[in-house]
């Protein structure tokens, strides 16, 4: 038998629930939905999950792509700092990238999970994600600046 109130089980035929001492509260049919609740400060935290990393990821980007740039010039000017630079918006670029796609399924995952949706993670991390192609196209760009500079030596 299940306790009305409670949800314990009880074993036997016993007429008191020992978990909460109630009489006259057992049925054979009951079943007690025993989801959890959460509290005002889980239920915010919950929208907050996975924040941080979704904000590295948008700075990781956004950094990214000004060294981008910057390995654009040097790559015609200086080609060893070029490479240098290249290799270092790429590096970030792949940083950005993961956060960013782990962001995204966080939000999935809680979702699936019907808990509450961080949504300013999911807005955040798509940026990282943008940032991140932004930052691999002007990359790609710097390469090819790297090339020609490289030839004109």
């Amino acid at each position: 038998m299940y306790c009305k109130y409670c949800g314990t089980y009880v074993e036997g035929e016993s007429d008191v629930c020992q978990n909460c001492k109630s009489k006259e509260n057992l049925n054979n049919n009951v079943f007690v939905d025993n989801t959890p609740t959460y509290t005002e400060q889980e239920k915010y935290n919950d929208r907050r999950a996975g924040l941080g990393g979704a904000i590295a990821s948008c700075v990781m980007g956004f950094v990214g792509f000004i060294i981008a740039f910057m390995a654009c010039i040097f790559s015609v000017v200086i080609p060893g700092i070029g490479v240098l630079f290249i290799i270092t918006c790429i590096t970030l670029g792949v940083i950005s990238l993961v956060k960013g796609i782990a962001s995204v399924q966080l939000f999935k995952a809680n979702c699936r999970l019907k808990k509450s949706k961080p949504i300013a993670t999911l807005v955040v991390g798509i940026h990282g994600i943008c940032f991140a192609g932004i930052t691999f196209f002007v990359c790609l760009y710097a390469f090819i600046f790297l090339i020609a500079g490289l030839s004109m030596l």
